[in-house]
């Protein structure tokens, strides 16, 4: 049966016809698949936002899978579009259900309301979302609400204190319709504003705001925004619905649009990043069909992923690449669809990790100090954490672009108690976590 399969896998990938088929359906069939996202702490983890979807009308949710879509538990039986992990301790999310937001502190056992300030018992039509987490101080969370049927408008509100308490920022004019916190600038938040067509960037976590780009006469919605760091450069970019694809090497000081390989009439709205690629989603002209494209970030070429025809007329809401599965997730009108051209989940999981190695520190155990060594086999950004035993994160020792080669962290216990504590390494979106022992 094992060699029938690894036959089936190489006519598979080398046969254009058959390609399509990559695309598969693993779940959450009959909803509407809003966002896709893996746990900070544990990178096999996925968890996933639905809707009713229009054509089924099964019961949305909040959803999460162990194994790698393939089954899925509920935490929330109720429609969920947005939602936010707290980046040291997954036991605290959020979740946007229509005009309430949710929050649990205990692991999904118990949910709270968390929106005081912002929400409104008048205007049940209100929405909340998108909804995004300071990773520098995780009680900061900026969200965007929409209110009006007919004649929206957005608000971006704050938190400083968890979600228990909003208030209202005077800017951006009309809200956020995509946000993004940057994971190597400390505090900096970009938005996107659909009625001013302009993208704002803020340096203080959403108190002041500055323009970011002027898209200029061919400029249209901003529908999503991103960052990554790839070879010790650190890449920005957006997609802009007709206007297509936008990409900056300099903090977004200059911008090039680069839509080469993409179908005329192409209407771009998610974007998310692999280890060396960048993947997004484009909608056809005046209808809902969809299709994946991908391109090299170094030198921007898009081409199909698969075939546009794929979900079979099913409009793709969602997108996110995860590097511990080396698969790709698509959350459409009516569930959720993955690729995989490998067919080889674990082999693939390794090599995206063989670009840096984290060794175990020496001395372990120890009472005073200990040194932390990483090696890199090419430039890269690395984010280096120490968390307590409970997922608290007590220190950042690392956050900047390093060279190739080997690495030494000197860390001091003086400040610590006896007991297990966890040392967690992110280079370009992939994690590493190992345990330390302090002595006293």
């Amino acid at each position: 049966m094992k060699k029938i399969l690894l036959l089936f896998g190489v006519i598979f990938l080398s046969h254009p016809s058959l390609l399509a088929q990559q695309w598969r359906l693993v779940g959450l069939d009959g909803r509407k698949v809003n966002e896709i996202k893996s746990d900070p702490q544990d990178a096999s983890i996925l968890y996933a936002s639905c809707t009713s979807s229009i054509t089924n009308g099964n019961k949305g949710g909040l959803y999460k899978s162990t194994d790698g879509g393939a089954t899925w538990e509920v935490l929330i039986d109720d429609n969920i579009k947005y939602f936010a992990i707290h980046p040291d301790s997954s036991n605290i999310m959020y979740a946007c259900r229509g005009y309430r937001v949710f929050k649990t502190t205990d692991g999904w056992k118990n949910w709270f309301y968390a929106d005081s300030g912002a929400y409104d018992v008048t205007k049940p039509s209100d929405m909340f979302g998108p909804l995004v987490i300071n990773p520098d101080n995780p009680d900061e969370l900026l969200m965007s609400k929409t209110t009006g049927a007919f004649w929206p408008t957005r608000i971006l509100y704050k938190s400083e204190d968890g979600g228990s308490n909003w208030r209202e920022l005077a800017f951006p004019p009309h809200g956020a319709s995509a946000m993004v916190a940057d994971p190597f600038l400390e505090n900096t938040v970009y938005a996107g504003d659909k009625a001013t067509i302009y993208a704002y960037k803020s340096t203080d976590f959403g108190e002041s705001w500055e323009q970011w780009q002027d898209p200029g006469s061919d400029g249209r919605d901003v529908e999503d925004i991103g960052v990554v760091s790839i070879d010790s450069i650190i890449y920005h970019f957006m997609v802009r619905g007709l206007s297509g694809f936008f990409i900056s090497q300099d903090g977004g000081k200059t911008w090039v649009q680069n839509n080469s390989g993409l179908p005329h009439g192409s209407i771009l709205t998610k974007v998310c990043t692999g280890i060396s690629s960048i993947f997004i989603i484009r909608r056809k002209l005046a209808s809902s069909e969809s299709g994946i494209y991908e391109s090299q970030i170094k030198k921007i070429s898009w081409k199909v992923v698969g075939n546009d025809y794929d979900f079979q007329g099913l409009g793709v809401v969602a997108l996110y690449y995860s590097s511990y599965f080396n698969k790709l997730f698509a959350g459409t009108d009516n569930g959720l669809y993955t690729y995989d051209p490998t067919l080889n989940i674990k082999s693939n999981a390794t090599s995206a990790l063989s670009f840096f190695s984290l060794k175990q520190n020496h001395p372990n155990p120890f009472r005073e100090t200990t040194t932390i060594e990483y090696e890199l086999t090419r430039p890269a950004h690395v984010v280096l954490d120490l968390f307590d035993i409970t997922g608290k994160r007590i220190k950042r020792m690392v956050n900047a672009q390093k060279t190739q080669g080997i690495h030494n962290v000197n860390f001091s216990a003086d400040q610590l108690s006896a007991g297990v504590y966890f040392y967690r390494i992110v280079v370009d979106s992939v994690s590493e976590i190992k345990k330390l022992l302090v002595l006293k």
